[in-house]
């Protein structure tokens, strides 16, 4: 009898352990099958936006960048983002792709533009709205790993502790940005310095380390205190308005000094 109950709970076991290992198996050939799939579907999408956003080139730039033209690549996004990729947007990636329309909304209603025929940025508002659409590219890439390999979820996003530096803005305001070590393979933590005769903390509201984006309390050259977004890019922090700035000022850039 023993015998019999021994082989008979072997058999179960046996059976068990298999039914598990083929679910899993099962799943995770399900779990790369989708994620292959994702990612040709992206490449195929994300080529086109790609090509939508040449109009914010750094390198080889039209000499104008009109509210015609303003309008005109707001309306193509609009059209790629309902007809050809926005269901294919990672969080990251889509939260970009808004940061760009919402600045192209505010071109439309005045916002950076250096003449009243708005044929033309001023240069620190032109280099805000090109910012925008790097990192809207930079964010296609990472979702489809043409640059790197592709994230692992609960990868940290790593940040260039070169970035730190004193920075001066063109009314000769300086900010100084630290980066603390990172703890336990976390993401840095930041910290920005108004210089001058009595520095003092400025306060930070958010910090999105993938996006290399900070927004923080800043006195603007009429010496009020407004909720701001600074970009960082190599050799110089571009700030521009937050989502809630309803009379928003105008742009800026502090160059690395």
């Amino acid at each position: 009898m023993t015998a019999v109950l021994l082989s008979t709970l072997t058999l179960v076991v046996g059976a068990v352990v298999s039914g598990v290992l083929t679910y899993l198996g099962t799943r995770s050939k399900m779990v790369v099958d989708y994620d292959a799939d994702l990612r040709s579907r992206r490449v195929t999408a994300y080529a086109d936006l790609w090509a939508r956003l040449e109009p914010l080139a750094k390198y080889a730039a039209e000499s104008s960048f009109s509210e015609t033209e303003a309008k005109n690549l707001a309306t193509s996004l609009r059209v790629w983002y309902f007809q050809k990729g926005g269901l294919f947007l990672s969080q990251d990636t889509r939260a970009d792709y808004f940061a760009l329309q919402n600045l192209l909304m505010l071109l439309g209603g005045g916002w950076g533009w250096s003449t009243s025929e708005r044929a033309q940025l001023t240069p620190a508002a032109r280099e805000h709205v090109r910012t925008y659409g790097s990192r809207l590219r930079s964010s296609l890439t990472r979702d489809v790993g043409t640059r790197s390999r592709p994230r692992v979820r609960g990868d940290a996003e790593p940040v260039d502790r070169a970035l730190a530096g004193v920075y001066e803005r063109d009314d000769g305001q300086r900010l100084k940005l630290d980066f603390a070590p990172r703890i336990l393979g976390g993401t840095r933590r930041i910290s920005l310095t108004a210089l001058g005769t009595d520095p003092r903390p400025v306060k930070v509201q958010d910090w999105s380390p993938a996006q290399l984006t900070i927004r923080a309390v800043l006195t603007d050259p009429a010496g009020r205190r407004r909720d701001r977004v600074l970009l960082i890019e190599a050799g110089q922090l571009v700030e521009g308005p937050s989502p809630d700035e309803h009379a928003p000022a105008r742009a800026a850039l502090w160059k690395r000094v």
